[in-house]
């Protein structure tokens, strides 16, 4: 055999032996390719399968929460609702203690009307009527209704009966007269609310200062318009004033702060359910703060009522024509009603001027001759503001 033929098969073998090679490394290839693309389809199976449990349990979970937080405002509508429950009671309790007390009062200064002691009684009553007042804003604030007027009123006699519930009241000064009067339901709410403005504008305002109530006629009602001379409200006061006092917001019990602050919110709710309108973000031409009540048609009544002037108590020696009342007539209004203007009563019912306990009897006196003006108003203010013969439905 020839070296060629030799070389020639050699080279064969080599070829075949490369092409089983070659067949068999491929056919391992395919097999290890089998292999991955099966894991690789059962990694993609459990991947679904644990995407499929995770959403499942993100659900479970926002369920959880939604159920959780469900029961937590539950529990916390719950707690707001007994808290206001039992203060309600309390206030109301508190509120018939107060008018008890009120009428004992009463009783004590009839029989001893001339005794000595008068303005202290006086003081004690006018103190009683101002936590009356804080106690029916309490009961408001807490879902409670206020008192049942059965008359109406005119519009000079409701603010007087607010400014009674003032422990500064000798700075709040009447301008002038209103020909209009409040419908009987809206009274106790509308007397209220500005009782609250005229507190306001005493607290937060210079003790040497005036606050100014005028009445100003407006094409589709009247207007209460109060100016003081105060410290005003910032950006964020009005703010929180006026979503208040639009109704749209009613706040917590534990929203109103410590001490709670609750005026505007009980104002926002009175003038909500019963239809007037409370605005505090004007300026007064004193620097301070002009809010104004607008009673609209609705709440007026073309009835005439002729205001009351206040009862005086005549006093050893006094001059039956001499004015003693908190009101005096100054002049006619346009139309030809008596246009009426409170005075300052230096009565000493503000706690840094209580009279002393050695006072003269005739200053004394000439003390109880003055309290007994602000005692009809006080007396009027109970009427028209807390009274007892039930709870106003509407």
């Amino acid at each position: 055999m020839s070296s060629a033929n030799v070389f020639l098969g050699t080279l064969a073998v080599v070829f075949l032996a490369a092409a089983v090679v070659i067949w068999i490394q491929g056919r391992n290839r395919a097999r290890v390719i089998a292999g991955q693309a099966q894991q690789l389809r059962k990694a993609q199976a459990d991947y679904g399968s644990l995407a499929e449990e995770n959403a499942r349990q993100e659900q479970e979970r926002q369920r959880m929460l939604q159920d959780r937080e469900l029961a937590m405002a539950q529990a916390s509508a719950d707690a707001e609702s007994r808290t206001m429950a039992i203060m309600k009671a309390w206030a109301a309790t508190l509120q018939s203690l107060a008018v008890r007390s009120q009428t004992e009062l009463e009783g004590i200064q009839q029989k001893y009307g001339g005794h000595p002691v008068l303005p202290d009684l006086l003081n004690v009553n006018h103190a009683i009527t101002q936590t009356l007042r804080r106690l029916q804003t309490i009961s408001v604030a807490c879902g409670g209704s206020l008192g049942r007027r059965r008359q109406a009123a005119s519009v000079y006699d409701v603010v007087r009966s607010a400014l009674s519930t003032l422990r500064q009241y000798g700075r709040v000064k009447i301008m002038d007269q209103s020909p209009f009067a409040l419908r009987a339901p809206v009274i106790p709410a509308v007397s209220l609310a500005i009782a609250e403005i005229l507190h306001n504008a005493t607290d937060y305002s210079p003790p040497h200062t005036d606050v100014t109530v005028q009445f100003m006629n407006v094409h589709n009602g009247l207007c209460v318009v109060i100016d003081d001379a105060g410290i005003g409200m910032n950006e964020e006061e009005k703010r929180r004033a006026a979503a208040l006092l639009s109704g749209e917001f009613v706040p917590t019990i534990s929203q109103l702060g410590n001490p709670p602050r609750i005026g505007f919110a009980v104002m926002g709710m009175l003038a909500s359910q019963f239809g007037f309108q409370v605005d505090v973000l004007g300026r007064s031409a004193y620097g301070g703060v002009r809010a104004v009540v607008l009673l609209p048609n609705e709440l007026l009544t073309e009835e005439p009522i002729e205001p009351q002037m206040p009862q005086t108590t005549q006093g050893p020696g006094q001059d039956q024509g001499q004015d003693q009342g908190a009101v005096h007539i100054q002049a006619a209004t346009a139309h030809g009603l008596p246009r009426r203007a409170v005075r300052t009563l230096e009565t000493g019912l503000d706690e840094s001027s209580a009279p002393p306990a050695a006072q003269a009897p005739n200053d004394r006196q000439t003390l109880a001759r003055r309290l007994s003006g602000l005692q009809q108003g006080t007396r009027e203010g109970r009427v028209l503001s807390v009274s007892t013969e039930g709870d106003e439905t509407h």
